[in-house]
């Protein structure tokens, strides 16, 4: 088991008690800037996906708020089209 103790000023690394060679500690720090890459790609994915499903979110209530005219005006015209008798049922 690895662990790490950080202190300003001074870094030391222990391996089951033992101090860390500068070969496992290049290791490690290779290792650490290999998976901050990675996730600098990630991140710079999940923005461009974000920015795609904001486009399709704007796109989706646009239409939505097409069909609720639509809806309206259709509930409109069969309220015109339907007779109603003073019960507002079908006559």
């Amino acid at each position: 088991m690895l662990c790490f103790i950080y202190d300003i000023s001074n870094i030391a690394f222990c391996n089951h008690g033992a101090n860390m060679d500068a070969h496992e500690y290049d290791a490690i720090l290779r290792h650490l800037v290999g998976v901050m890459a990675r996730q600098d790609t990630i991140n710079d994915d999940l923005r461009e996906f974000n920015r795609q499903q904001g486009t399709i979110n704007a796109r989706l209530t646009a239409a939505i708020e097409r069909l609720d005219v639509t809806q309206a005006r259709i509930e409109t015209l069969l309220a015109r089209m339907i007779p109603q008798g003073e019960n507002r049922r079908e006559a």
